[in-house]
């Protein structure tokens, strides 16, 4: 199976049902027994192979939903997106990236409190990911959590000090506090 093959699957918009998933990975393994990828080895030694293949099966698939809900957020279609980022997260649940974009989309549909728990997962995933803690300020400062969202932000800036969009974020946080 070629990742052209895999691509056109991230078409369907959401992620494969347990049978399909079933299906693409019998033909893939299939593919590689046929090319002698697991002559010689012991049963263990193909069993790990086995898990091998289907961890790298599952990083490409994310990989091409993670794409595909990258240009349908490109597009401002939303909800498409959100659909396209969970499918990936499901294939590849350690993905910061993935359920970073995931929270950008759910921002951009207005689904702050999702958004803030898809962001903090990302940072649960990968704790020096500025732009995930920037996501979550975000969230906060629009569910009107304005320290958590100044906290939030501070953390975004003290890992990338170049980040404009935090600062600009944090002015009108700390401008808000002060109001208040």
């Amino acid at each position: 199976m070629t990742d052209q093959d895999l691509s056109s699957l991230a078409f369907k918009r959401v992620a494969l049902s347990a049978d399909e998933y079933t299906q693409k990975l019998i033909n893939v393994l299939s593919v590689l027994d046929e090319r002698g990828y697991f002559v010689g080895l012991s049963e263990e030694e193909r069993d790990e192979k086995l898990k091998e293949v289907e961890k790298e099966f599952c990083k490409k698939l994310s990989e091409i939903y993670k794409k595909e809900g990258n240009n349908y957020f490109a597009k401002k279609r939303f909800q498409v997106a959100i659909e396209l980022y969970e499918a990936s997260v499901k294939y590849d649940d350690k993905s910061s990236i993935s359920l970073c974009n995931l929270s950008a989309a759910l921002f951009n549909n207005e689904e702050y409190a999702k958004a803030a728990y898809a962001a903090k997962c990302s940072i649960n995933i990968d704790p020096d990911y500025a732009k995930a803690y920037y996501r979550l300020g975000c969230c906060y400062n629009k569910l009107g959590l304005y320290q958590e969202a100044e906290k939030e932000l501070e953390t975004a800036l003290k890992l990338d000090p170049k980040m404009t969009t935090a600062k600009k974020t944090l002015d009108e946080v700390r401008k808000t506090l002060n109001k208040n």
